[in-house]
C-alpha cells in the first residue's frame, strides 16, 4: 500500500480547509553526479494540507537516513536528516503553464507527497559530507586512508635551479 497518496477531495470542497496526514515514503536510489544516494528506509512524514484557493499548501516534516560517501576518505557513511518544508501543489492546466511552474501538480483529487519529500531531502543532502569532522582523508602520495594508517612520505628537497640535473645521471647509465 502506498501511504504517500493522500485523498484531498474533501479538502477541495471548502476554501481554508485543512487536513493532516502522516505516513512513510519509500524513495528510490538516485544518482547525483558520480555519487549514488541510497535511502536506507522509508522516510516518515507528517504533513498539514491547507486549501489556499489557488492550490494546496503542503507543509510538514520528514525524517530518515541516506547512505553517502565521505568527501575526504570516500568511506560510506549514514546521514540522518530531518527536513521541514512548505510547498504549493496545483492542478495542472495548459492555460496557466507559466504561473506556477515551480509548484507540484495535483491529479485525480489525490496528492502524492513522495515527490515533495524527495525534492526536499535531496536539497538537504550535503555536497561534501564528512564521516567525522577530523577526517584526515586520503594520502596524496599513495592513496591510503590516513584515518586507518596515519603516515608521511619522505620527500627530497631539491633546489629548483638544479632540478634538471636530477635525472642527468639516470640517462647516462641507461
Amino acid at each position: 500500500m502506498n501511504t504517500t497518496k493522500i485523498d484531498i477531495s474533501k479538502l477541495l470542497e471548502y476554501p481554508d480547509e485543512e487536513l493532516e496526514a502522516s505516513g512513510e515514503a519509500t524513495l528510490e536510489p538516485t544518482k547525483l553526479g558520480s555519487e549514488t544516494i541510497e535511502f536506507l528506509s522509508p522516510f516518515s512524514f507528517d504533513v498539514r494540507l491547507h486549501n489556499a484557493g489557488d492550490g494546496i499548501v503542503v507543509s510538514g516534516e520528514t525524517s530518515g537516513s541516506v547512505t553517502l560517501r565521505c568527501g575526504r576518505c570516500l568511506e560510506p557513511l549514514t546521514y540522518a536528516t530531518t527536513v521541514s518544508f512548505e510547498e504549493l501543489a496545483v492542478f495542472s492546466s495548459e492555460d496557466e503553464e507559466g504561473d506556477n511552474e515551480d509548484a507540484f501538480k495535483l491529479a485525480d483529487k489525490k496528492l502524492d507527497v513522495a515527490p515533495i519529500i524527495y525534492q526536499n531531502v535531496i536539497v538537504e543532502v550535503p555536497i561534501r559530507p564528512l564521516c567525522h569532522e577530523e577526517c584526515a582523508g586520503l594520502c596524496g602520495e599513495c592513496g591510503k586512508d590516513l584515518n586507518k594508517e596515519p603516515h608521511t612520505h619522505k620527500r627530497e628537497q631539491i633546489d629548483e635551479r638544479l632540478a634538471p640535473l636530477k635525472d642527468f645521471f639516470k640517462k647516462e647509465s641507461e
